[in-house]
């Protein structure tokens, strides 16, 4: 346990506590009730930090989190800012609404933390160069790309020179600096120190280590930013296979490394490569469905033991793969031509050609999936949010290419007009809203409710635009 501290404020400690006492929830006073002594304080806050851990860990992040704002302020107020009680409770709060993405309100404590940690132990100790890495990952994430680049440069450099080059922390800040680094537009130069780094990870760490893999994932992404598709996708098959053995199926790194797998099969299936064959292409679109699937499922079974996951990205994903494979399979789909083609062959557009079984099986699940995560959207941010724009496009083409014309028309109405409002006239995805918005005017011209609902826009398309594709 922490000691007791004397303060050098005049107010008694024990009164301080008193006050505070009337914002401590009420779980909390239950169990503090016994020590609200003034040769307890310590024991007092440190017993806060401990409950505030136990409440975020049964769910109760919201009360956990205002009770780790208590033990905050009680530490500045009775050890002073300085203290490396009262530092690391603002580090830990950092720490936390860092991971609740209250990326604003974390900033001042992270700089609050790496300046006391400084004061305290130094400038070259590590918990202080812990401090800083955190410090310039936060600065990087809101945005500050040149203060977070100055930093990590530093960070690094001093974990090199106190710790050596391959202490795991010393490794992990590499990670960050090149992560930084390829944000500015230095990819070439990132990579030597990426791979040195990793060369360093194999050795000491081994290649089933936590730090090692996220190490071969971080250069797997760094050869994607390259163009160097084939090298990164050695290593993020081999970061799968290692992370399904080290971690597990199911591991929240696992599920990452078949998604960003996926996603560069998915890649290389729709831009092939000039050496590549069809049938290459094509197969590496199946494996991209079949890895996407996976990951569906284990994140579904990790929702029913953990609660509902508020990430929808496999769905939409894979909702617009498939739609990609279905228009593979089968050319006569009617929209398989790009937004442009769409203003010329809209007339043309009026018979939904036949589609093979194979083709519509593949329409259906990803109708289902889109529908699923606009529901699912709409739900957590409501109908007017860009989020909810690529379910409730990829739904309206699918739909579409069922033949299903009303259901397609009211939706790509709604697709147009919320792109429009969002995103602006002239935005690709605009513009490919329009194109799909006149397609299915076309198809659905014999169902007179259909033809209401587009006819409403005939004033809201930009007839300049419309004079120039017509």
């Amino acid at each position: 346990t922490r000691p007791a501290h004397t303060t050098s404020s005049s107010t008694p400690a024990y009164m301080w506590l008193g006050r505070m006492s009337g914002r401590i929830p009420a779980s909390a006073r239950r169990g503090l009730s016994s020590c609200t002594r003034a040769d307890e304080q310590g024991k007092v806050l440190h017993s806060m930090e401990r409950l505030s851990s136990r409440l975020r860990l049964r769910g109760n992040v919201r009360e956990g989190t205002a009770l780790l704002h208590e033990v905050v302020n009680g530490y500045r107020h009775l050890l002073g800012v300085h203290h490396p009680h009262t530092v690391g409770s603002v580090k830990g709060l950092a720490a936390l609404l860092y991971e609740q993405g209250a990326l604003e309100d974390a900033e001042p404590l992270a700089r609050e933390a790496e300046a006391g940690y400084q004061h305290c132990l130094g400038a070259m100790h590590p918990v202080t160069l812990v401090a800083q890495n955190d410090l310039s990952q936060l600065l990087y994430a809101r945005g500050k790309v040149d203060e977070a680049r100055v930093l990590a440069a530093r960070c690094l450099r001093s974990a090199q020179d106190v710790l050596g080059a391959a202490h795991p922390d010393a490794l992990a800040f590499a990670v960050n600096f090149t992560q930084i680094l390829v944000a500015k537009g230095n990819a070439d130069a990132a990579a030597p120190l990426l791979k040195q780094a990793l060369d360093v990870a194999r050795q000491t760490l081994g290649g089933a280590h936590s730090l090692t893999l996220t190490m071969i994932s971080s250069l797997a992404q760094l050869r994607l930013a390259q163009g160097r598709v084939a090298e990164a996708e050695v290593l993020m098959r081999e970061d799968l296979v290692a992370s399904r053995k080290a971690l597990g199926f199911k591991h929240p790194e696992t599920l990452t490394s078949i998604f960003n797998l996926a996603m560069l099969l998915e890649e290389r299936s729709q831009r092939r490569e000039p050496a590549e064959t069809i049938a290459s292409a094509s197969a590496a679109g199946e494996e991209a469905v079949l890895l996407l699937r996976e990951h569906l499922s284990l994140k579904d079974a990790a929702s029913k033991k953990h609660g509902p996951h508020s990430d929808l990205s496999t769905e939409v994903c894979l909702s617009a793969l498939l739609y990609a494979r279905a228009r593979q399979v089968d050319p006569s789909m009617a929209s398989g031509t790009d937004s442009t083609q769409h203003m010329h062959s809209a007339s043309a557009a009026t018979q939904t050609p036949t589609i093979s079984e194979e083709a519509t099986a593949m329409l259906e699940e990803s109708a289902n999936l889109a529908r699923g995560a606009l529901k699912a959207r709409r739900a957590a941010h409501g109908s007017g949010c860009t989020s909810t724009i690529p379910p409730l496009s990829l739904l309206a083409h699918a739909l579409h290419e069922l033949g299903r014309a009303d259901e397609a028309a009211t939706l790509a109405v709604e697709n147009f007009r919320l792109s429009r409002k969002l995103l602006g006239s002239t935005h690709p995805q605009t513009v490919s809203a329009m194109g799909l918005l006149l397609q299915t005017r076309a198809a659905a011209s014999a169902s007179e409710r259909a033809h209401e609902e587009t006819g409403a826009l005939d004033g809201a398309l930009p007839f300049g635009w419309l004079a120039g594709h017509g």
